[in-house]
C-alpha cells in the first residue's frame, strides 16, 4: 500500500473522531505533543518491555508502540474536556488535530511506511516544514485555551 494513503486515512479518522466528539483543539493539541514528546522517551523501555511479554520486535512492532504512545493521552481526553458549541469550530478544531496527529505520526511511522512515486513529493513538502506546522498548531492550541472556560466558573455560578 503507497504510505500517503496510510497517513490520509490516519487524518480522516482523526478529523472525523474530533468533529464527532466536538472537543476543542487547545488541550487535544497540547496532549499531542506531550504524547509525542513521551515517545521518544518511552518507546524503547515499551519495547522491551513487550519483549518480555514474547512479542518479537520488529520495524512495525516498533511504530505501534509509537504510535500508542503519542495518541494515548489524546484518546483519554477525547472522553473529558471541553467542547465546541459550533459547526465551524468543531471544523477548525477536528482540522488542526488532523493536521497536527499526520505531522507528529510521520516520523515513527515512516520505519514502516516508506513513502513512494506519488507520495513522494508531498512527503518531503511535509518533513521540510514540519516544525513550522507542528509551531503553528501548538500555538493556535494555546490560544484555545485563553479562549476556554474553566466549567467550575459556571457550576459555581449555577448554586448560587
Amino acid at each position: 500500500m503507497e504510505a500517503i494513503y496510510v497517513y490520509i486515512i490516519i487524518a480522516v479518522i482523526s478529523f472525523t473522531v474530533v468533529f464527532i466528539t466536538k472537543k476543542r483543539f487547545g488541550l487535544l493539541g497540547l496532549t499531542l505533543a506531550a504524547g509525542s514528546m513521551m515517545s521518544v522517551a518511552w518507546t524503547g523501555y515499551a519495547e522491551r518491555l513487550v519483549s518480555y511479554v514474547g512479542i518479537i520486535g520488529s520495524p512495525m512492532v516498533s511504530t505501534t508502540i509509537a504510535l500508542a504512545i503519542v495518541l494515548a493521552p489524546s484518546i483519554v481526553l477525547l472522553l473529558h474536556g471541553h467542547t465546541n458549541k459550533t459547526l465551524i469550530g468543531r471544523i477548525v478544531s477536528a482540522t488542526l488535530f488532523s493536521v497536527l496527529a499526520t505531522v507528529l505520526l510521520i516520523e515513527p511511522m515512516s520505519r514502516v511506511f516508506i513513502p513512494q512515486s506519488v507520495g513522494v513529493d508531498i512527503y518531503n513538502l511535509v518533513l521540510n516544514n514540519r516544525s513550522l506546522i507542528i509551531s503553528i498548531c501548538l500555538t493556535v492550541a494555546v490560544i484555545d485555551l485563553f479562549f476556554t472556560k474553566p466549567a467550575s466558573t459556571h457550576e459555581k455560578k449555577s448554586k448560587h
